[in-house]
Parts: C-alpha cells; structure tokens; sequence
C-alpha cells in the first residue's frame, strides 16, 4: 500500500466518522495510482464507500489517465455513480470505446427502404421506419477532439442530458514582473507602453 493510498483510506475513515455534515469536496487526482489495478483491496473498498458517501455531504472529484488503468468493477462503480463526467480526446481506441458505452446511446428513428422479392412484382420496394440505437458520439469524435476541448456528460434528475463540448479557457496571463510605481502615470514608460 502506497502512502497515497493509506491517506485515502484514512480520509474515508474521518469523512464517515464527522458529526457536523458540512458539505465537503474531496478531489482525487491521478486514481491510477492511488486504487490502480495494484491496488485491488483498496479499490474494494473504495467501491464500496463511495456507493453511500453521497449521504455525508461529501462530493467526490476523481481524474485519472485512461479507464484501462483502473480494475473493471472500479471502473463500473465510477461509472454508474458518477452525476458528472469529462473525457477528453486523444483517447485510445479501448479507452474510446469505454467512453462511449459511458456517453450511452439514443433512440433514433430511421427510414428503410425495403426491396419486396415476391410481393408485387420484380423490383418493387417497401418503405418503413423503425427505431435503432445510435451512440451519442461516434469512437472518430471522441477520439479526435481536440486539446483543452472535453466530452461532457451530465445528468438532472437520473436522467442523462446529451453530451456537449465544453472547452478550457486560455490560461491568464501572468502578473507584471515590472510593475509600476504607485506614483508613475499610466503611460510613462519608454516607448509609450501602458500598463
């Protein structure tokens, strides 16, 4: 058991044991490492307390690098408890695949065009619609969105929303090393440069 991992089981411990149940957020980056598949007694139990934690006020943030990397029944727990998620792109074609299953499917209806050997003559055709299927996102779109760009899925009320591109704002800029005096004119500097 890692360091990383003792910690987490000690925090579950302490969330569950809090009289006063303020709402708290517990944000769990790089999980691969924490609960990865080395880490399997751990992972059972961390499944098994984040099926209830809900009821002690404490919201759970997890990232980690790619579904792979973590056991299948984990990976299933996340999945099914989880209100909001982000994939990003450049996923690989498992991973992908898993995103997918996750993103879920929708009813589409489609027209069909039927050829009728028999009925009606040769060459004669029937025309029907029918509902199928169809992923909410394809594996290309998942795949190939692009960086600081995200797959959201998120649900209201149980229900799962479609899933919409949500994209990172640009990073600020960062503060002036050089900044200006506390009597120096706006404007002042050499070459007019005005901060």
């Amino acid at each position: 058991m890692t360091l990383a991992t003792w910690f987490l089981m000690r925090v579950m411990q302490d969330l569950e044991k809090r009289k006063v149940r303020h709402p708290v957020c517990l944000y769990l980056d790089e999980m691969q490492l924490i609960l990865g598949r080395a880490n399997s007694r751990a992972a059972q139990r961390f499944e098994r307390w984040i099926t209830g934690i809900g009821k002690y006020g404490v919201a759970v943030h997890v990232a980690y690098q790619g579904f792979s990397q973590l056991s299948e029944p984990l990976q299933d727990v996340l999945e099914n408890n989880a209100t909001h998620k982000f994939f990003s792109g450049r996923l690989g074609d498992k991973d992908a695949k898993i995103a997918q299953k996750i993103i879920g499917s929708t009813e589409v209806e489609v027209e069909d065009v039927r050829h009728t050997k028999g009925y009606g003559g040769h060459g004669s055709y029937s025309v029907g619609t029918r509902t199928v299927l169809r992923p909410r996102r394809s594996i290309d779109e998942i795949k190939k969105l692009p960086r600081s760009r995200w797959h959201l899925q998120t649900a209201t009320d149980g229900n799962l929303l479609d899933p919409m591109v949500v994209e990172a704002l640009p990073v600020p800029e960062p503060a002036s090393a050089n900044p200006p005096a506390p009597n120096e004119p706006v404007g002042s500097r050499p070459g007019g440069a005005a901060r």
